[in-house]
């Protein structure tokens, strides 16, 4: 990059203007995006403690309402969250993950609500949208768990501000930069480079009058020293303030072109020598030659004579091989016989086993027909237990009185109904002014705790639940009489429903013995079937092993006779060889 800012046509003025725009730059992004960063996190941070506290309020709250099955003052609750811009749904869940109830901001979308609850909060940064799950205890037991959804939406209009502004802030630091360094490093570098190249010039036209007048410390004034430094130098080697270029050119022409001359008289010489070194040398390299030739032919005598030892030894050890090669063809043959006599023996096992099993297989089918009588025996039992079924017939009228007796008590149970109406209205006045100093508490943060008229409220409407609920213990004795009615009737439906259970006693035993009995010989008969059937399969395959086995044993045989007169033959060879190279 450096190198392509050097070769820019434009100033120096201008490319150090570049290199400085660019790392100011640069600077100024990564410490935009620092604060950016922090100014996201700071946000994410407020709003992750802000669901916290509303997810708490709502834990609290909302127990008494699982606790009491009201989804109705649940949905109430959850309504009042719509005061928060940035909550777009919250949810109560019950412990097996069932929406108990529900609230969406009117400009969410309508599947947003999870089909079960995080167990922990989730935080998406692709679309700013943060999930809270919070569990709601209820006496130190997990009743269900509260749901929270919010978008940052506010917190990303404000991140959006801060930006803008940053980004102003950081152009206008730049401009500010730029313009500074114009004006300094056309004073400070630009200006004394320009004087330095005019006197160069000078200089380059035979002008030695001139010199800079430049004092600074830097390498700008080491560098206008230096070229005053040249300028008093050249002045006192000619003595003069002006030199005459077209002379001195021609001057130094002449003296090239000797130079020129000398060295082509040199070139010649050794062009000269060179040939004569290329002589001695082909002269040498033939002399190597004749000398490798003889060196050559002392070698190959070496060879022949190793090749004729090698000959030698390879006859000797051909001669060993050939006699252990007779010895293991006798070893194979002795093998080869037993391995048959062995596949023979295998093979009448065989036949004698494969007797056996079809005579099982026999034996089975007479089993198979003791289970048709079983079944006989099944068919008796189901009449009996058409017996059963009558005597249900006598239970049922019995339960007939029982209902009117219970349709009795239900009528006292409608007295219970008006008093429970009573506690319902003083729980609905409970449960708003506890949800009003929760969110008033909330709101007012470390000054909520001067909520104590509030909380002297609730204590007095629960000392009216209270006292409906004595009321209610009046009309629950009353029921209580009724009931032992109800326990007559039941005394005689005992009575019925005994003789019922005698007579299953005595079918499901017989049920019992003979589904046991028949379920043993079913799977006994099917674990011999397909045993007997796997063994006959073996005993074929294992018979045709054995003939194949004892085919190998005879192959292996005729392939040890083969292989003696292989041996036999080898031998001869060798023994032929031997002789012939002792003549």
């Amino acid at each position: 990059m450096f190198e392509k800012l050097n070769q820019l046509p434009v100033s120096l003025k201008v490319k150090l203007l570049i290199a400085i725009g660019l790392s100011t730059a640069v600077m100024i992004a990564l410490i935009c995006t620092a604060f950016l960063w922090n100014e996201k996190t700071t946000f994410q941070t407020v709003l992750e403690r802000q669901n916290q506290v509303l997810g708490g309020i709502i834990a609290e709250n909302v127990a008494v309402f699982l606790e009491f099955d009201t989804p109705d003052e649940a949905k109430k609750l959850l309504s009042t969250l719509k005061v928060e811009a940035s909550v777009m749904a919250a949810a109560v869940y019950r412990p097996d993950h069932k929406l108990f109830a529900s609230y969406q901001r009117k400009d969410s979308d309508k599947k947003i609500l999870p089909a079960r609850p995080p167990e922990k909060s989730v935080w998406n940064a692709n679309t700013g949208v943060l999930e809270l799950s919070l569990p709601i205890m209820l006496e130190k037991k997990q009743i269900g768990r509260v749901y929270l959804q919010s978008d940052s939406e506010n917190f990303r209009d404000k991140l959006m501000a801060s930006t803008s502004f940053a980004v102003v802030l950081a152009l206008g630091g730049l401009l500010m930069i730029l313009v500074l360094g114009y004006f300094i490093m056309d004073f400070l570098v630009s200006r004394p480079l320009k004087k330095s190249a005019q006197v160069i010039d000078a200089m380059a036209q035979g002008d030695f009058s001139q010199v800079l007048e430049i004092h600074s410390k830097d390498e700008v004034g080491l560098i206008a020293a230096s070229i005053n430094q040249t300028i008093v130098g050249i002045k006192q080697a000619t003595g003069q303030d002006k030199l005459d270029w077209q002379r001195i050119a021609e001057q130094k022409q002449r003296e090239e072109e000797q130079k020129r001359k000398d060295a082509e008289q040199r070139q010649r010489d050794e062009e000269r020598r060179v040939k004569d070194a290329e002589q001695r040398k082909r002269d040498e390299e033939q002399r190597i030659k004749d000398a490798e030739q003889r060196k050559r032919d002392e070698e190959q005598r070496i060879k022949d004579a190793e090749q004729r030892k090698k000959e030698k030894a390879q006859m000797q050890r051909d001669l060993e091989q050939s006699e252990a090669l007779a010895s293991a063809s006798g070893v194979f043959s002795s093998l080869s016989q037993k391995l048959s006599q062995n596949a023979d023996l295998t093979t009448e096992q065989a036949t004698q086993v494969s007797v056996t099993f079809q005579q099982m297989n026999s034996e089975l089918y007479t089993i198979a027909s003791s289970m048709e009588e079983m079944r006989a025996s099944i068919q008796e039992i189901n009449r009996h237990v058409v017996g059963v079924n009558q005597m249900g017939g006598k239970a049922v009228a019995e339960t007939r009185v029982t209902n009117q007796v219970v349709s009795e008590l239900g009528e006292k149970s409608q007295s219970i109904g008006q008093v429970i109406q009573f506690i319902s209205s003083i729980a609905e006045q409970t449960k708003l002014l506890a949800l009003n100093a929760a969110i008033e508490a909330a709101r007012a943060g470390e000054f909520g705790k001067g909520f104590g008229v509030v909380a002297s409220e609730i204590k007095s409407l629960a000392k009216e639940t209270s006292e409906s609920a004595n009321s209610i213990s009046g009309e629950i004795f009353a029921i209580q009489e009724d009931v032992n009615k109800v326990v007559g009737a039941i005394e005689s439906i005992t009575q019925m429903i005994q003789q019922i259970n005698d007579l299953q006693s005595m079918i499901a035993a017989a049920i019992e013995e003979q589904a046991a009995t028949t379920q043993t010989i079913d799977t006994n008969v099917q674990h011999a079937v397909v045993g007997s059937q796997s063994i006959l399969k073996s005993t074929d395959k294992l018979v045709e092993i054995s003939r194949v086995t004892s085919q190998g044993a005879q192959t292996l045989n005729d392939s040890a006779a083969e292989l003696a007169e292989m041996a036999n033959y080898l031998q001869e060879q060798n023994q032929a060889e031997r002789e012939f190279s002792i003549l």
